[in-house]
């Protein structure tokens, strides 16, 4: 009986040890690290080495460095990585508070397939060529100029006329629709909008919202802004507001205008 209990002892450490090296080698990043859509490889930004991504073979545990460097040499410090479809890695870093570069690269090769400078990168699904990006005024510019939403092909989905700030692009879950914030800086009225991503000529949707804060998809037809200290939800259909609620000492309270938030 002893024995057995030894045998049984034995084989279950053993597992556990199969099974950790498993876990921490092969199938598994450490939380530092973004697991590409193959489940083949896993990036992370190598803060001792800057201006390099670290590159982990998920298979063998090899790892390769990967060096971030525009063309024009503005970029200065890497914001964030995303992986895209084909072990596609594209790299976003900071050039100026109004503008940074999108890097996109093919890992197992690493040659750079795009470049591009601009904000609020984003896409529409894993396709390199699903991206749709803010064009900004440059922040040294005295006045705000036209800002426009670009394309993959540079086409503008949307443009303002000027002394309007555009940013926090999001795209809904089915590529269908933009949702973006927009300020007059005049007015200093800041704006939720939504149009057509196919540029069909589709009537933009808009509301007053006031405040700014995270801009995200709660599902196809309804856009949220949050912040610790408030949450507004927007419809994509109709252009009203659904749903206001400011959190703390009126946590799930529910509101009838937007300006009770800015009281």
């Amino acid at each position: 009986m002893k024995k057995q209990i030894k045998y049984i002892l034995v084989f279950a450490i053993c597992v556990g040890i199969i099974s950790y090296c498993l876990y921490n080698n092969k199938s598994h990043a450490s939380s530092s690290e973004k697991i590409s859509i193959s489940g083949e490889l896993a990036a992370s930004i190598d803060e001792s080495n800057y201006g390099h991504i670290k590159i982990r073979d998920l298979q063998t545990n090899e790892i390769s460095m990967l060096e971030v460097k525009d063309s024009l040499m503005l970029a200065n410090s890497i914001e964030d990585i995303k992986w895209l479809e084909n072990n596609t890695l594209a790299v976003i870093s900071h050039v100026n508070p109004s503008l940074s570069c999108l890097l996109v690269y093919n890992v197992r090769t690493q040659e750079l397939i795009d470049e591009r400078y601009g904000t609020f990168f984003e896409w529409a699904n894993e396709a390199p060529s699903s991206l749709y990006y803010i064009s900004p005024t440059p922040h040294f510019s005295e006045e705000i100029g036209p800002e426009s939403i670009l394309d993959f092909s540079d086409n503008t989905v949307f443009k303002t006329d000027g002394g309007i700030s555009l940013s926090n692009l999001a795209i809904s879950p089915n590529g269908e629709k933009i949702g973006f914030l927009s300020t007059d800086h005049q007015s200093e009225k800041i704006m939720i909008n939504v149009i057509s991503s196919d540029m069909l000529g589709n009537e933009e949707k808009s509301s007053w919202v006031g405040v700014s804060g995270e801009l995200e998809w709660k599902n196809d037809d309804v856009l949220r802004i949050s912040s610790p200290e408030y949450e507004v939800e927007f419809s994509a259909i109709d252009g009203n507001i659904v749903n206001e609620m400011r959190f703390g000492e009126t946590s799930n309270e529910s509101m009838t205008e937007i300006e009770d938030i800015l009281e």
